[in-house]
């Protein structure tokens, strides 16, 4: 770990070049241009709340709109982040084969996008809940450490699917099946109270459920995190994280062999 932190040091202008290119791309050419940050995780609300506000939405703890949008806020940046990172070593591949550099740099990149559109979706966000009555709490100052949890789970997914989907390429393509199913395993259209007493282990078990869950805690609730439902996913995204990385950073000298 103290490899990536002195090569984001090392590299920290290529790392924003890229970044901002990345982001400059992503918005290319759209009639919405930014606004796309808030428009997607706006557009998935509707159609879950259309789609599952009989099933779950009396169960909620707010307006069901109000918790599907703040759930979906979290679940758009770590699936958006994910599939980036997990394809960014195959979509620049002409630069791995020119020029060396810590590839890590690549994957860092590719996240980095997403999380811009997570803060412009947070700033609605916020806009809502302070409209809707529920006003600043001295139990949001945990959003931080909860950010870096979720971040920390990316980069440790997206290293070591990278490096997985360079090797075999059906990733990138399976991709989009697995967090479909993910989101629903998640509790992010509904409470984690509603899981039955015989699951809840293996929900546990789900880093980003716990993530999921103590940003609605923290925001909607206004109260810290469950201490149990944000300590395994702490521990485990820093050890998705560290194998990730490790994994990464045995296969580096292969990359450009194989792309």
């Amino acid at each position: 770990m103290i490899m990536l932190f002195n090569n984001i040091v090392r590299y920290r202008t290529l790392l924003v070049e890229l970044t901002i290119d990345g982001i400059k791309a992503r918005y290319k050419g759209t009639v919405l241009g930014v606004l796309w940050a808030i428009a997607q995780p706006l557009m998935l609300s509707a159609f879950c709340i259309a789609g599952f506000s009989r099933m779950w939405g009396g169960r909620a703890s707010v307006s069901y709109p109000l918790f599907v949008y703040s759930s979906m806020v979290v679940w758009t940046l770590f699936a958006t982040a994910v599939s980036n990172g997990v394809s960014s070593l195959t979509q620049n591949s002409h630069l791995i084969k020119k020029i060396y550099f810590p590839r890590e740099i690549l994957v860092l990149a590719a996240v980095a996008p997403p999380l811009v559109d997570f803060l412009f979706s947070f700033l609605l966000l916020m806009s809502v809940l302070i409209y809707s009555g529920i006003l600043f709490h001295k139990s949001m100052l945990f959003l931080p450490m909860i950010l870096a949890v979720q971040m920390s789970l990316i980069l440790g997914i997206s290293f070591a699917g990278s490096l997985l989907n360079v090797i075999l390429p059906d990733v990138s393509r399976a991709l989009p099946i697995a967090l479909t199913g993910l989101m629903f395993l998640s509790p992010v259209l509904y409470s984690y109270d509603t899981v039955g007493g015989e699951h809840r282990m293996l929900y546990l078990l789900n880093p980003l459920g716990g993530i999921v869950e103590s940003f609605r805690n923290v925001l909607l609730d206004q109260r810290a995190p469950d201490t149990q439902m944000f300590l395994i996913p702490l521990l485990m995204s820093l050890i998705f994280l560290a194998l990730g990385y490790r994994i990464f950073k045995y296969g580096e000298s292969i990359m450009a062999d194989v792309l």
